[in-house]
């Protein structure tokens, strides 16, 4: 069963990141009676968390035993941000992930899925979202993002893909080449998940008409632990379509799962 948010609330108040102390038993919380309230704990900062674990990479030798190390973009503030989580539960909360892509259709066992996430040092959003194809029952084909759109278009007319996942902007840049191919050289995408940024309702539409896209889904986390998943009811899809004159696009429903 997964904790109850009194019982992380009172791991929470000792553990280092929401305190000055940085034992053993403060990197894991220790066991106290009384929870806090959630309105008692401050947001924490990027800088807060980088000075933390760099303090405690510094005193506690044990401190990335059995852990799962990843990094965040560098976002506005050209900062990256490092995630150090604890690896059984990170795979763990994968594999219900890509259980829960299964069940709703969004990756299959008929699915073969391109993805071209990147890989850079200590990123690793192309090996996460490998994870969730897999268990999510999908065959994972490994692009990367450096692939050129030409290239990535010959690898989709040998493999023929049902799924593309990428970032927001690789999407569309892949969607600008194809509406601009040849029509005998064009090809179609049945399902796309894009990550990293939002996509205006123009935008998502765009990528109906250009790769016909039937299945659309946004993925958060996609480099550090799989925070959440993006929900946006067909329903609302459908109006705002209705009221642009356009014709639905089937986005299909997501979810939203554990934060960390």
């Amino acid at each position: 069963m997964p904790p109850t948010l009194a019982e992380i609330l009172v791991r929470a108040s000792s553990h280092a990141f929401y305190t000055d102390s940085t034992s053993p038993q403060a990197i894991s919380g220790s066991e106290t009676t009384a929870a806090p309230s959630l309105s008692s704990f401050q947001l924490l900062t990027k800088d807060r968390l980088n000075s933390t674990i760099q303090t405690l990479m510094n005193t506690d030798p044990t401190f990335l035993h059995g852990a799962y190390l990843s990094l965040s973009g560098g976002t506005r503030s050209s900062k990256n941000l490092y995630f150090v989580t604890d690896a059984v539960e990170n795979r763990e909360l994968r594999v219900q992930a890509g259980k829960l892509m299964n069940t709703l259709g969004v990756v299959t066992s008929t699915d073969i899925v391109a993805n071209l996430h990147g890989v850079n040092v200590m990123y690793q959003s192309q090996s996460l979202c490998a994870a969730l194809v897999e268990y999510a029952g999908g065959t994972h084909l490994s692009l990367t993002a450096p692939i050129s759109d030409e290239n990535a278009a010959v690898l989709v007319g040998l493999f023929k893909p049902t799924v593309i996942l990428t970032t927001a902007n690789r999407a569309l840049q892949l969607a600008r080449y194809v509406a601009a191919l040849p029509a005998s050289e064009k090809f179609e995408i049945k399902k796309l998940i894009y990550s990293s940024e939002m996509m205006t309702p123009q935008q998502e539409v765009y990528l109906g008409e250009a790769l016909g896209v039937e299945l659309l889904a946004s993925l958060y986390g996609s480099a550090e632990v799989l925070q959440h998943f993006h929900h946006m009811s067909q329903f609302l899809r459908e109006q705002i379509l209705h009221m642009e004159g356009r014709n639905p696009v089937n986005i299909g429903n997501l979810w939203p799962t554990e934060t960390w």
